[in-house]
């Protein structure tokens, strides 16, 4: 997994590295500083540590890992028993919940849901790997996924871990919106069944040569239905409209005969 952010690193640590007692000891320090750590990222996300309801932004954590959490958002007409897009979102700084309520408006006016991990973060990729795959994972077994109506979204360091994820999942992801980055270091394009809205800043540094100049005309060249939006400001977040148009761009593209690129 070298290509999202390059430098591999291992950490090696097990209770054979320690006696029996000790060993004891210290899980249950481990237990408890996961505890705290899982609260302490609710309150600061302003979310609860509970089952998603529709119409409520709750804090997930995966059932296959605990140490991995998400924020996710269920839109009002969310049933079970129907298969529903998702928009998967990743932050720099690991606060997906920011991600999600950035997205929760449009998200909802599709019926979408949306989910941010709430551990993937810019630095070594195998805790974004890790992230992804709990995420992954756990919504696939909790909610009823469309199969291949998934998105996926970040800033920053984010984006690059978005395109990368639909990368991991090849078929599975209709569209990516890039936010203030591209692709990752290698370059690599997604597939051209992928759409791809890009948006950034009008003063943000990744704008030129890496956005406007590179990754929009590669795409075109690819084949990849694409759009590009700027905004007023530098390497920030788009303000909900343009999140909410990126939505309803991509949304629109199941209906034939949509615009596919500018």
């Amino acid at each position: 997994m070298t290509w999202i952010f390059g430098r591999r690193t291992q950490v090696k640590f097990g209770p054979m590295a320690l006696g029996f007692g000790a060993s004891a000891l210290a899980l249950a320090f481990i237990w408890a500083f996961v505890g705290n750590l899982r609260l302490a990222t609710a309150q600061e996300a302003n979310v609860g540590v509970e089952v998603p309801r529709p119409g409520k932004t709750t804090l997930v954590v995966a059932a296959r890992d605990t140490s991995q959490s998400y924020a996710v958002y269920l839109p009002k007409n969310y049933d079970p028993t129907r298969p529903s897009p998702i928009l998967y979102a990743f932050h720099p700084a690991a606060r997906g919940d920011k991600l999600v309520e950035l997205f929760r408006e449009a998200c909802e006016r599709h019926g979408w849901i949306v989910a941010g991990s709430m551990n993937s973060r810019n630095g070594p990729p195998e805790p974004v790997f890790e992230a992804l795959q709990a995420i992954w994972a756990d919504t696939e077994s909790r909610f009823n996924l469309s199969p291949n109506q998934r998105y996926a979204t970040g800033f920053s360091g984010g984006s690059r871990v978005a395109f990368g994820f639909a990368r991991m999942n090849r078929g599975r992801f209709a569209g990516v919106i890039a936010m203030g980055a591209g692709v990752s270091t290698d370059k690599v394009l997604p597939e051209k069944e992928i759409a791809v809205y890009v948006t950034c800043g009008e003063t943000d540094f990744n704008r030129e040569p890496e956005l406007e100049f590179w990754l929009v005309p590669s795409l075109k060249e690819n084949g990849n239905a694409h759009k590009f939006r700027t905004f007023p400001g530098g390497h920030i977040p788009p303000p909900k409209e343009v999140a909410g148009e990126a939505v309803d761009w991509l949304a629109g593209l199941q209906t034939p005969g949509s615009k596919s690129s500018d």
